[in-house]
Parts: C-alpha cells; structure tokens; sequence
C-alpha cells in the first residue's frame, strides 16, 4: 500500500480546514495537495485514535471534522466550532477556543496561554496538563484527571456568562485566579490549590472535593456536603461552609468572613480582623481570634475558640461557645449558652437568656453578667465576676480574684478558697462557702444568706447589708458593723461573731466552743448561748434577750449592758466591775455571778435552783427577782437604791452585808438572812413577807419587817436561831414560828432600834398565831423561855398558839413589856392515844406505864404525835410476833416433801415394785415476802431445808406404808426500815408419815414436831435512846396433817388426781428478854393455832418412758391466829400484846414440775412451788430424789 520506508513512522496528525481531513503534519509541510498513500495510513491512525479518545472522554465529543496534533507544537490557533486534542506530548501555545470549540488535554499534552472564551471549553483529561489559561466570559475549563496551572476566571457574576473551571475527580487545579465572574466548581476526588478569589469571584467545592490555600481578595467559596478546604486565606470576601463541608485552617483577615451553616464543621480558623457567622446546626472548633470576630447564632456551636486583645465573640440566643480560651478581646451571650471558657485576659458578658457554665477566670480574666444573664460553676484564679441587676449565678469557685454582686444581682453556692466576694447595693449571695482566706464582704444595702464561713474564712457585714442564716465555724469569723445586721447566724465551735460600730446581729445561736463579742456599739439580741457557747459583751456594746442555755456563759465587762437575758440549767452570766445587767432572769440550774461593781438594773429574776454569785450595785431603781426551786447560798453583797424580791417554793440564804435600800419582799419560800449562829449576815432595806412566805436566819435586818397574812417569821435556819431587827409587825393571821429544844436553846426575834432602820418595837396584831416546834429530849416543865425580845416594847398578843408537841402544852408570858416568853407542861394526851395501829397504842400503853423520870417515857414525853408513833413502831418488839407468822407460813414445806414422796411412789415412774427398801430425799429453797397490814410491816422471809425420809413398812400390794423423816430448815426474816429488825431461825424437824387406802379413798398424812432456835436483833434509834437489842430464845412447832384423794386414770398416760388436805399447827415460844440498851423487851411463853384446808387437784402425764410432767393447782384456807401474837414489857414495865403480820386467809397454791426415771430403781424430781394470796407471796423450787435398794 505504500513504501516501505513509511512503515513503523510516526506522524504528527492535525486536522486541515483546507482539506477538512486528517492529515499529517509532514505533509503539510511538504505542500503535498493530494491524498497519498500516507494519508491513508494517516487516516487508519486517526481513526484509532479517535476510537482511544472516546473511551477515554468523559465528556461528549463534537461530530467534527479535527486536527490531531502528534509531538509538536501549534501556536495561536483559534479553534471554532470544533475539537482540538493535544495528546501525547503535543503542546498548545496561545491561541483561544472560541464558541463551539473543545480543546481536550490528556495523555501528555499540554496547553499554554490560551484564552477560553464564550461557548468554548477546554477538557483535561488524565495525563494533560495546562497553564496560563485564561477562562472568559460564558468559557469552560473542565479538568479530569489532568492538571491546571494558573487559570485565570472572568466572566459575568453568579451567571451562565461566568467562566468556569470544573475540577473532576483526579483532577488537579493549581494557582487558579478567579476574578469577578469567575466561577471554579470542585467535585468529588478534585484539588484546588493556591486558588486566588478577586472580587466576584467564587469557587464551590461539592462532596469528595479539596481546595487548599485559596486566596481570597473577595469573592466567595461555597463548601458543600462532603467537601473539604484548608489554608483558606480570606482577605476580603468570604468562605461559607455548608452542611457535611469542612474548612481546616482558614485565616479571615480584617475583611473576610466565614459563614457556617448547619452541619458545617470548621476547625482551626485564623481571625485577623475578620468575621466568622455560625448558623443553626454548625460547629466550628479551634478558632484563633487575634482581631475581628465569631458570631453564634441560635444552633451554632463553637469549640475551644481563643479570643486574643480586639476579638470578639457573639453568641445569640440558642448558640453555644465550648472552652472559649480568653488573652484578651470580649463574648458576648444573648440567650446564649456556652461552657468551658477559659478567660486569661479579656470580658465574657453574658446578657437577658444567656448562660456561661464552667467559665475559668484568670488574673485579668473579666465575666459580666447582666440582667437575666447567668453564670453557673465559674472558677476563678483571678480576674473578677461582675454580677448586675437581674442576673443569676452560681456554684462560683474562688481561689483568687474577686466576685461582685451588685443592683440586684444574685449569686448562690458561691465557694470561696481566697479571694473576695463584694455584695452591695441591692445584690444578693446565698449558700456561699468561704474559707483559707476567701472573703465575703456584704455593704451599702447587699444581702447574703445562708453562707458557711470554714478556717480563715471571714465575712463582713456593714452598711446598711444584712447576712441572714451564716454558719461560722472552726477557725471563722464573721465581723458587723456600720449598721450592718446579721440574722440567724450559727456560731459553731472555734468560731466567732464580731460585732461593733453599729452592727447588729439578731438571732444568733452560740454552740459549744463557739464565741459571740459585742463592743464598741456593737448590738446583739435574742441570742441563744447553747452548751460550752460564750458571749462577751465589752466597753460599749449590749445585748438584748439573751438565752444561756446549759454550761453557756455570757460575759458582762465595764461600760457594756445585758438586758432581758434568761440563764437555763448551768447556764451562767458574769457581770463584772461597771458591766450592767437588766432583767436577768435566771432558770433552774442557771448561775448569776456579779463581781464587784457589778450592776444590776431593772427587775431580775431567778428561778428553780439557780446559783446568784452576786456583789453588785443596784441603780435606777432595780429589781432582782429570785424565783428559785432548789436552795441557794448568796455570800456576795447587793448594794444602791434597787429592790430584791425571793419567790418559789425554795430556800435562798443571804450570808453578805447587804445595803441596798430599796427593800425586800419575800414571795414565796423562805428567806433567811445568815445561817449560822453569829453571822455577819445583814439587811439594811425593810422587808415584807407575804402569804405562803418565810423569813429567817441568824442575822441583822436593819429595817422594818412586816408579815402580811400567811406570812412567817422564823428565826434559825429551820433550827433554834436568833434573828435581830429594827422593827417588827406580825399582821393578823400571820404566825411567828419558834424552834425550841429541851436543853433551853429557843429560836428568839429580837427588835433593836440601835440598828437605824426601825424604833426598836414588836407589834403583834390580832389574828397573829404562835407555832411552837419542839425539839426531841428531856423538857424542863415550868422553864421559862424568851421567845421575843426588844428594846422599846411589845405590843399585842398571839391570838392562837400552837405546838407540835403531842403531849406537852406551851404556855405564853407577856407580862414582860418588852419581851414574849415560854412555858411547857405535861398535859392530858394519852400516848396510846396517838396510836395510829393496835401495836402502835398497845406499845404506847406499855411505854405510858413506866412513869415519869423514865428515860422511854421521857423521850416520848416531848415528841409530836407522828414521831411518837415511828417510835412506837421502833419499839414494838413486832419482830417477835412476826417471827411466828413466817412460821406458820413456811410449816407447808415438810408437808409438801412428804406428801409428794407418797405420790411419786404411787405415781406413773414409781421404782421398780420388787425392792422393798428406799432412801428418799427433799431439798427446797423459798423466797417471798408478807405485805404489812396496816398494824405490822413488811416482813421479808427467805430460807431453805432439806427432809430425808425412808418408808420403814410397805405391805405386799403397796397400799399401805409408814415411814419417817427428820431434817433441818434455815430462815431469814427481816422487816422495813422503821422497825428495822431481823430474825434468823434453825429448825429440825422430825416426822412420821403414813399411806393407806379406804375403798376408793387414798388417805396420806403425817405428825410431826420441829425444834426451833430463834435469833434476833432490833436497831433503836429514838431520840436521845439508840441501842441494838438482841434476843435468843427456843420454841416448838406441832403438826399434823392428812390428805384423801382418788386418782383417775384418764389414759395409761395421764391422769387426774383431786385432793384434800387438812392440816393444824400450833407454835410456841419460850420466855425470854432481850440483851443490849434501856429499851430491851421481856417476853413470856406463848402458843398460837392454825388450821389450813387445801382443796385441789393434781395431775400427771407421762411424756415417755422415763419422763413424767405434773401440775398441782389448790385452794388454801387458813383458819386461826393468821396474826400471831406475843406479849411484851419493858423493864420494870407492864405488859402488852403486840401482833406480828398478817398471813393469807385465803391463797391459791400451785406446784408444776418433771419426774425423772434415772434408773429403774432410782427417781429424780424437779419443780416449783407457790403461794398467791392477799397478803403473802412466796416462791419455791424443790429437788427431790428417791432411791429403792
């Protein structure tokens, strides 16, 4: 087909428009006008070519006619309406592609300088690279696969006459100048490098494309879903970033600015001046704002911005900043909420709706919080939170820096670690912690509640401020003053409360090892001082309505005043030299101690049993009111014009020389002045004594003193004393009461004009009484003695006298004028008489008979009558007649030995049948008592026995046995304190003992007769009479008893056995008297009878082969001397009857218990034993064991 020489060449083919073929560049240039052979093979190539391109081509290839270009270069062609393909290292230099021209880059082409004009595209494919080229008005540049260098953009702005770079994937555009018109689009798997954005210009980057270090000198860059740019510099114009888009490291400069709208991310942005907006939806994080700003809008959400001197932060309602970083520049949050900043230098201002949490503050680190504004969790290490009318914050922690809390701001939960909190003109602080050396400081109108102040916490309270409900503890303290108030304030241990200059705390509580110091003007009122509390009120402070409670203390010093305070148990108030106190009152258990120069003013009043320590100084008319239940000693002096006013049932006791003026009244209890014989003790006021009230003592009273109706006047201390007066005046009904005692010592009155405060007289006013108390011993009948005594007479007479002495009638003598005297004779009173009780009268009737010059009967003689009858009980000698009781009481206790031997023998576990010997034996130990009877105590009766028995005959079929026993039984009896006596009682017994049968009658019963040694000892002590009196003396017990029964057998395993028991005891004692004092007893031989009937019935049930229970439950009926009784005489005395205590006429008895079968032969028994009834209780447990040999 041709030569040879032309195979295996390459040509360079381009399209001929004069030929419009494909033809070889070689032949052009030879100027062959024909096709050849060469254009032939030419063609073939073209062809293939052709085919190559379009399955390389991703866009459509115009139907034309083309000029391939084949290792050459073409310049300045113009390509119109056609398709030009530079491929395989062919080179395109200037030249435009005009409407309807293509120009395709790939393989190793390349292109230059060439202008894209309207309607025509230049492709570059993989392998094709251009440069310079410039995209015009309506023009393309479509790059896939292949490189761009330094296209250049214009055209007509946001239009179809835009010029256009499309970047496919693979494709690479590098330095692209995108002027106004400009339009450079990115989509999946593209790269823009380097692009320059001018004015009106724009570059979009879709899902999977890249640009990076785009230039912006305005225009726009759109980022969308999937897309993302880096290095963006925006000088002017701006990046907007949407949905699933991302932008690394952008730089704004002062006219840039970055737009993020919902699902925008962006991080790393570098603000020059420059503006970046956050839509609803975006995040942005590590933006750097030297200059310029962020705007957050509602959704929008910036992370860890930093914001260094002139930026600013915008964030509106719904928008969230996360770790802001403050060095300088400002945030703002309009309904905002944004956590987590960290301010070194700059101001967050947070305003209506917006919210800061977690703001870290520091050294000029500034938070701005205004009205509806609020800040939770701000932690400071400096810089200051400023708080404005209606803003809210809390959880604020302060190491250092300051938190202001202003025109009606408020701050809660503010912890304070160092650093300050100022709160003043109208701010409010609650629950705020202050502590190592954190400051609250609360003026001119702030108020803080609830704080806790720590160790070295300090909150300030002036101005106008109030602090309500602080809680200072260890360590702490809280300082008011300047008219600033605190309300409620708790002061725990090693805390304390300042207040002075003004300052007002109301309310305060003072727990133990707590401190409240009130000075210099300072106030305090209703304080409460609990246990271990202290409140010091020094020069110029005071407290009102103060409550000490137990082991508080309040401290009065020189030039401070304590009005109102109320002293509880062991609560104390010290006043001292110049200290001032007010209507003290003091409680039962509370402790008023006044140094010298103590004041007391007003009316003060101690109640219950509270300590008065007083030296002080009335004035203005004071009154101290002692309201007391338990008795008090005053030793300290009471001086000036005030009053003093005793109420309450107690006793107070004035021992000091009192010379305050403004008299005395006796309320209620006793008043005695001195308590001892000789005292010092004086009164310089007058002193009334009202009704139910006493007044005493061995002192001076310098005044007049009148007893009003009800009133007394005892001189003593409740014993003989002598109390001096300057005058006296007993109204009717009143009652002088005199203690007066056989060795001639006589309670005495004694008016004295010497002493100036009375003329030295004793008026005694119709309806006036005598009491008269006398005392125990031996009265010198018709001794005179002076009862009243004064130096300027005696007026009036007592209209009753009375005395307490039982048998003695006092006798008064006013013939004297200026004295009242007393004289005791034995008058008609019987002693059986005021007897109280059968032993009472008969023992007085025993004493009456000794007769007079008897030192009984004149122990008696001088008694009341409720003494003489303790001491007819005392000396009754009713431990002997009781002694009987107890015995007939426990004589039940063999009876029941034996009475249960002859059961168990018959019982359901009786030994074995064919051993005819036995050794049984029955230990019991009781305790119970005899209630006393209205004649005879108490009697107190304990002991324990044991009975050894053996049956000595058994008949063949076991109806009948007879044996004996003999044992011993010890007792203890004692009785109450009044008769204070005891009796110990050995006793052996000995028995013999019988069963039989009558048909269906099982008849039991027994005699026997104990022997009884009888010790006891009776402790006196009457009077002048004491002695121990002790007696030993034998007797006898007689007893028998039978028992009839019949048992049935309800199963072979139980049974019912009813019984009854009669049983007659009598008792004898011997003759006998007692060893020990003058009040010893004889007593002579006597017997007493007691017949006892027991219906019951007993049962046993048998719970197996070796074990049986059983229950015993009776009636007793005691017929007889149920009040035994012996007869008595003192020495040389006639004799009388004296009955020991009741025992029961009727009683219930009961008996529960287990028999053992240990062996065939051998039975073992444990139970219990009672006895209820009205008078006598007792308890037994009982062990008896039995043995068949």
């Amino acid at each position: 087909m041709g030569h040879k020489n032309n195979l295996n060449r390459s040509y360079r083919i381009v399209w001929s428009e004069s030929r419009q073929t494909w033809v070889a560049a070689s032949e052009l240039a030879k100027g062959h006008s024909r096709a050849s052979c060469t254009s032939v093979k030419q063609l073939v190539l073209a062809v293939v070519a052709g085919t190559i391109l379009a399955g390389q081509l991703t866009q459509p290839v115009l139907a034309q006619s083309f000029t391939p270009v084949v290792s050459g270069t073409v310049s300045g062609e113009t390509i119109t309406s056609g398709t030009q393909s530079v491929i395989s290292g062919g080179v395109a230099n200037g030249g435009a592609i005009n409407i309807g021209g293509v120009q395709n880059v790939s393989n190793g082409g390349s292109t230059n300088n060439i202008a894209v004009n309207s309607g025509g595209r230049q492709n570059v494919y993989a392998g094709g690279v251009t440069s310079s080229i410039a995209v015009n008005t309506g023009g393309q540049q479509r790059v896939s696969g292949g490189t761009a260098e330094g296209t250049t953009l214009s055209g007509v702005f946001n239009s179809s006459d835009s010029g256009f770079q499309y970047v496919y994937a693979g494709g690479v555009a590098n330095n692209t100048i995108i002027n106004s018109g400009g339009d450079q689009r990115l989509y999946s798997g593209a790269t823009a490098n380097s692009s320059v954005l001018n004015s009106g210009g724009i570059q979009r980057v879709s899902s999977g494309g890249t640009a990076v270090g785009t230039v912006f000198n305005g225009g726009g860059q759109y980022v969308y879903d999937g897309a993302v740019v880096s290095g963006a510099h925006v000088v002017s114009g701006g990046q907007t970033v949407s949905a699933g888009g991302a932008a690394v490291g952008t730089i704004l400069e002062t006219n840039g600015r970055q737009n993020v709208w919902a699902g925008g991310i962006v991080s790393d942005t570098v603000f020059n001046g420059g503006w970046q907006y956050l839509y609803n939806g975006a995040t942005v994080s590590g933006a750097n704002i030297v200059s310029g700003g962020q705007t957050i809008n509602s959704g929008g959400t910036a992370v860890s911005s930093i914001l260094t001197s002139g930026a600013i932060q915008y964030i509106s309602a719904g928008g969230n900043a996360v770790d802001t970083v403050f060095s300088g520049g400002r945030q703002y949050l309009y309904g905002a909420v944004v956590s987590g900043a960290q301010i070194d230098d700059g101001t967050q201002i947070v305003s209506a709706g917006g919210s800061a949490v977690g703001t870290t503050l520091g050294s000029s680190g500034r938070q701005n919080v205004f009205a509806g504004g609020s800040a939770i969790g701000t932690v400071f290490d400096g810089g200051g939170q400023y708080i404005y009318d209606g803003a809210v914050v809390s959880g604020a922690q302060i190491a250092n820096g300051e938190q202001r809390v202003n025109s009606g701001g408020s701050a809660a939960d503010t912890r304070l670690n160092g650093g300050t909190q100022y709160v003043y003109d109208g701010g409010l602080a609650s629950n705020a912690v202050i502590e190592d050396g954190g400051r609250q400081i609360i003026s001119s109108g702030g108020q803080a509640t609830s704080a806790i102040v720590n160790n070295n916490g300090r909150q300030y309270v002036s101005a106008g401020a109030v602090a309500t409900g602080t809680i200072v503890n260890s360590g702490a303290r809280q300082d008011i003053y300047s008219t600033g108030v605190a309300l409620d304030t708790t002061v725990n241990a090693g805390g304390v409360q300042r207040v002075s200059a003004g300052g007002s705390a109301v309310d305060t509580v003072i727990d133990a090892g707590g401190i409240q110091t009130i000075s210099s003007g300072g106030f305090a009122t209703d304080t409460d001082i609990a246990a271990g509390g202290l409140q010091n009120i020094s020069s110029g402070g005071s407290a009102d309505n103060t409550i000490i409670h137990s082991a508080g203390v309040q401290r009065v010093y020189s030039g401070a005043v304590a009005v109102d305070t109320t002293i509880d148990n062991s609560g104390a108030q010290y006043v001292y030299g110049g200290g001032v106190a007010v209507n003290t009152t003091v409680n039962t258990g509370g402790i008023l101690n006044i140094s010298d120069g103590g004041i007391l003013e007003g009316f003060t009043l101690v109640v219950g049993d509270a300590q008065l320590n007083a030296s002080t100084t009335f004035v203005n008319n004071g009154v101290l009111t002692l309201n007391q239940t338990a008795d008090n000693t005053l030793a300290a002096t009471i001086s000036g014009a005030g009053s003093l006013v005793k109420d309450g049932n107690n006793t107070l006791i004035l021992t000091g020389v009192n010379s305050y003026t403004g008299g005395t009244t006796v309320v209620g209890g006793s008043l005695y002045i001195g308590d001892i014989a000789g005292s010092p003790a004086r009164l310089a006021s007058d002193v009334n004594v009202q009704n139910g009230a006493i007044l005493g003592g061995h002192g001076q009273i310098a005044g007049h003193v009148t007893v009003d109706s009800g009133g007394t006047l005892s001189p003593g201390t409740g014993a003989v004393g002598t109390l001096t007066t300057g005058q006296v005046t007993l109204k009717g009904g009143s009652i002088l009461d005199v203690d007066a005692h056989p060795d001639h010592n006589v309670g005495r009155v004694v008016a004295d004009s010497a002493l100036g405060g009375g003329n030295g007289t004793v008026t005694i006013e119709p309806g006036a009484a005598l009491q008269i108390w006398g005392g125990a011993g031996t009265w010198a009948e018709e001794f005179s003695y002076v009862i009243v005594d004064s130096d300027q007479g005696v007026s009036g007479q007592f209209s009753t006298v009375d005395s307490n002495l039982a048998f003695l009638t006092s006798l008064v003598d006013y013939s004297n004028p200026d004295q009242v005297r007393l004289t005791l004779v034995r008058n008609n009173t019987s002693f059986p008489s005021v007897g109280g009780s059968e032993n009472q009268q008969n023992t007085g009737a025993g004493i009456e008979g000794l007769g007079e010059n008897n030192p009984i009967y004149e122990t008696i003689v001088s008694m009341d009558a409720w003494q003489a009858r303790n001491a007819f009980d005392s000396l009754s000698g009713e431990i002997h007649a009781s002694v009987k009781s107890a015995l007939l009481i426990n004589s039940r206790y063999p009876r029941l030995a034996i009475t249960q031997h002859l059961s168990d023998a018959s019982g359901l576990l009786a030994p074995e049948t064919d051993i005819n010997k036995n050794l049984w034996v029955n230990v019991w130990a009781h305790d119970g008592h005899v209630k006393a009877d209205g004649n005879a105590s108490k009697l107190d009766n304990r002991g324990l026995g044991v009975l050894i028995g053996s049956d000595l005959y058994t008949s063949a079929d076991e109806t009948t046995v007879f044996g004996v026993a003999a044992g011993y039984e010890h007792t203890k009896l004692s009785t109450d304190r009044l008769r204070h006596s005891d009796a110990d009682i050995n006793a052996i017994h000995l028995l013999a003992y019988g069963r039989t049968s009558v048909g269906l009658i099982d008849l039991k019963g027994g005699i026997g007769y104990s022997w009884l040694d009888i010790d006891t000892e009776r402790n006196i002590a009457i009077g002048n009479l004491a002695s121990k009196n002790q007696g030993n003396y034998n007797g006898g017990l007689l007893q028998a008893f039978i028992q009839g029964s019949h048992t049935f057998n309800l199963t072979p395993n139980l049974n019912l056995t009813p019984y009854i028991n009669v049983a007659a005891q009598r008792i004898t004692t011997d003759s006998f008297t007692e060893t020990g004092g003058l009040t010893i007893l004889h007593s002579s031989r006597h017997s007493d009878n007691l017949l006892t009937t027991t219906i019951g019935v007993k049962s046993e049930w048998q719970v197996e082969d070796r074990m049986s229970l059983y229950g015993d439950l009776g009636w007793q009926y005691n017929v007889g001397s149920i009040a035994p009784k012996v007869h008595m005489n003192f020495v040389g005395g006639k004799e009388y009857t004296i009955r020991g205590v009741e025992i029961n006429r009727n009683a219930a008895v009961v008996g529960v218990g287990a028999n053992f079968q240990l062996q065939p032969n051998m039975t073992l028994s444990i139970g219990y034993d009672g006895e209820f009834g009205r008078q006598v209780r007792d308890h037994a447990a009982r062990i008896m064991w039995e043995f068949k040999f």
